[in-house]
């Protein structure tokens, strides 16, 4: 059974996504939990704490669904560039792929009139994730495993081309964007970067 806290956190997420984080009052967040509004203090100081609950489990779902670098060290011995390039992008499972869908949407779009969104967006999705390309890459070229490229530059393509892809879904409801005719899938694109980096296998 879901905990109060748990359900404060999802009934923050619908509205956040549905509404905006600014419109969403902590009266609205307690009417669809159908408890109190004083007792959302007992589990959270503020609906800004709320927000940042929210922003760290995104950050801990994507750190923990792609592949670390020391355990790129390890994989060069025994995979592919191909498979590893693959564990670097984290696909969200089915059984999450709806709630952190709907975080990423929220933090997509409160990054233009939210100092912290904007600060995740600039520090975790930016440079964090440029910088563990580049490093992987790094790895994967002093291995031999992929063609000599310019390193920097690819890993802001392959971050900049995913976040593009995320961009694009946040103008749709979730069903509608996986629905969209013609819609280039975000794995397809990574794919073609993929054997553009690794050249002839």
């Amino acid at each position: 059974m879901e905990s109060t806290k748990d359900r404060i956190i999802s009934a923050a997420i619908e509205l956040f996504a549905a509404n905006g984080y600014t419109e969403t009052s902590m009266k609205a967040i307690a009417t669809m939990v159908e408890i109190k509004q004083s007792s959302i203090y007992n589990h959270f100081t503020s609906k800004l704490e709320i927000f940042e609950t929210i922003l760290n489990m995104y950050r801990e779902y994507t750190v923990d669904h792609t592949v670390s670098l020391e355990e790129i060290d390890k994989l060069i011995r025994t995979e592919s560039a191909l498979s590893i390039l693959r564990r670097m992008y984290y696909v969200f499972d089915p059984e999450n792929a709806y709630h952190y869908s709907k975080i990423l949407k929220i933090i997509l779009h409160e990054q233009f009139r939210e100092l912290h969104a904007q600060d995740f967006v600039k520090n975790y999705m930016f440079i964090r994730n440029q910088q563990y390309t580049k490093v992987a890459l790094d790895k994967l070229a002093a291995a031999g495993k992929i063609k000599p490229i310019d390193t920097g530059v690819y890993a802001k393509l392959l971050n900049s081309l995913d976040f593009a892809s995320a961009t694009e879904a946040m103008f749709y409801t979730i069903d509608e964007y996986q629905n969209m005719p013609g819609r280039v899938r975000r794995q397809n694109v990574l794919e073609f970067l993929f054997h553009e980096i690794i050249g002839e296998e």
